[in-house]
């Protein structure tokens, strides 16, 4: 019956126009719904079905049937064995994963929304610790942005919970703030930047209006043996992001490294990794002209 309720999901999701998370994520065209993905496998394809940069899935199946598939998954590739049989059109492949870490985060966000229901086209902060404990208030009175970031998280679960922690806020302005947690866990920066570019590619595709401001991943004491991959991961987001439309990237860098070229620790915590007030008040500093310009 799960596997039926799935199928019927996916067929109902994805029969529609849907996001790609880009064109090097898998050797067949992928479309993506927060956790299920759908391969769209040609007649013409042979061999195994490739999708990269993805966490192991928790299921992989042939929609039409229902079907269970076989795959491997290593070092962040999911090898898929899709059916024998011949088709006459797309064979579709549903990919699924669970992410429950986040399930009270959203259902706080639901709660919240559903008492004090927030206005569309405001101002949406989303991401990791960076964001969750940034006091909004405080650095931008007046502008009312909404704080929904969740500690911890990296881009791949924004990503997933797309649909829950940024689109029914159809915000003007989103700023987003990821990718330290990602390579603090052992991701490489290429899967750091294609779980950022398939946030971007969904906000472009359900959000096109929207205008999106990027933190750089910030250097940090607790995390400097990081710092190498960190700049990599930031220069292919600052490349990204320099060839579009509605975005900008703040690059926190300058502000948050002394003289000697390594962080400056009176801008953060004691744990050496998340900002304390003064260096929210730089970060402020740079975020704040932008949200107040014209179509901020």
């Amino acid at each position: 019956m799960a596997v039926f309720t799935l199928a019927m999901m996916v067929l109902s999701g994805f029969l529609g126009a849907a996001a790609s998370p880009g064109e090097n994520r898998a050797n067949v065209p992928v479309t993506m719904d927060g956790g299920t993905w759908l391969l769209h496998v040609p007649p013409s394809h042979q061999g195994p079905v490739e999708l990269r940069f993805v966490e192991k899935p928790s299921l992989v199946m042939e929609v039409a049937t229902g079907k269970a598939l076989p795959f491997t998954h290593d070092a962040g590739t999911a090898t898929i064995e899709p059916p024998t049989a011949p088709a006459a059109s797309d064979t579709l492949i549903a990919v699924s994963w669970k992410n429950d870490r986040y399930d009270k985060d959203m259902q706080s966000f639901a709660e919240r929304d559903r008492k004090n229901p927030p206005k569309p086209g405001g101002i949406l902060f989303v991401g990791s610790s960076t964001i969750r404990i940034w006091n909004l208030e405080e650095s931008f009175p007046g502008l009312n942005a909404l704080n929904r970031g969740f500690g911890g998280s990296e881009y791949a679960d924004a990503v997933y919970h797309f649909g829950r922690v940024i689109l029914p806020y159809r915000p003007a302005t989103v700023v987003i703030y990821g990718g330290d947690n990602d390579i603090a866990r052992g991701k490489a920066p290429e899967w750091v930047f294609a779980d950022f570019e398939a946030l971007m590619r969904g906000i472009r595709h359900d959000l096109p209006e929207t205008r999106v401001i990027v933190l750089s991943i910030k250097p940090s004491v607790a995390r400097w043996p990081l710092w190498d991959k960190m700049k990599q991961a930031n220069a292919m987001i600052a490349e990204y992001i320099r060839k579009q439309d509605k975005m900008d990237y703040v690059d926190i860098t300058p502000l948050m490294l002394g003289s000697d070229g390594k962080p400056r620790a009176e801008l953060l915590q004691k744990d050496g990794l998340h900002l304390n007030a003064e260096g929210y008040a730089l970060c402020s500093s740079l975020v704040k002209p932008l949200l107040q310009a014209p179509g901020g």
